[in-house]
């Protein structure tokens, strides 16, 4: 089974993300905007897992100890690069609880055989873009949006099976990890 590990924002969080992408100006691209249950910030892409890996995973995840964090909405952005346009998202403001987790997941995750990441960049999918009628137009609306002034508490981590359809991505959590105990 494909897997990744994220964060789920709150419904408020949710909600302000859909007023965001709103703002998009759809006539002047061909996207996808990620539906509610879709927005996620993913901490580890693990790609295919068997059962037996699994296993080993969960058991993994199980040490992963941390407190409870906030996280803020900052800043929008694509990628890979301007001249390349492939996702539109919204960034976080730099979080330091956020990246220590991030590192113990990765370190933990290594241990059992899986690639360190290269570099994190702590941010949230809003969108797939498959083709731009008019680059210059749209950077412009994209370079225009202002970020909802909201926060979210980081309490617990999600190990999600992901299950690519026509449609898009399905995700299934697998297994929810709460931190050790909340301020």
């Amino acid at each position: 089974m494909r897997l990744f590990l994220a964060i789920k924002p709150d419904e408020k969080t949710i909600e302000q993300i859909g007023k965001l992408q709103e703002e998009i100006d759809t006539d002047l691209s061909e996207i996808r905007l990620l539906k509610p249950e879709q927005i996620h910030l993913t901490l580890k892409f693990l790609g295919e897992v068997d059962n037996n890996k699994l296993v080993k995973v969960i058991d993994c995840l199980n040490r992963i100890r941390f407190t409870e964090f906030s996280l803020e909405l900052n800043g929008v952005g694509v990628f890979p690069d301007e001249a390349f346009i492939r996702i539109i998202w919204v960034g976080l403001g730099h979080n330091r609880e956020l990246l220590l987790l991030q590192e113990q997941i990765d370190n933990g995750l290594h241990k059992i055989g899986f690639a360190r990441d290269r570099k994190f960049h702590p941010h949230i999918t809003i969108a797939r873009v498959k083709f731009l009628k008019e680059k210059v137009a749209f950077l412009k609306n994209i370079r225009q949006l202002l970020t909802p002034n909201t926060s979210f508490i980081a309490d617990k981590i999600i190990l999600y099976k992901s299950t690519l359809t026509k449609q898009g991505p399905l995700y299934n959590a697998v297994k929810s990890f709460s931190c050790e105990n909340k301020t």
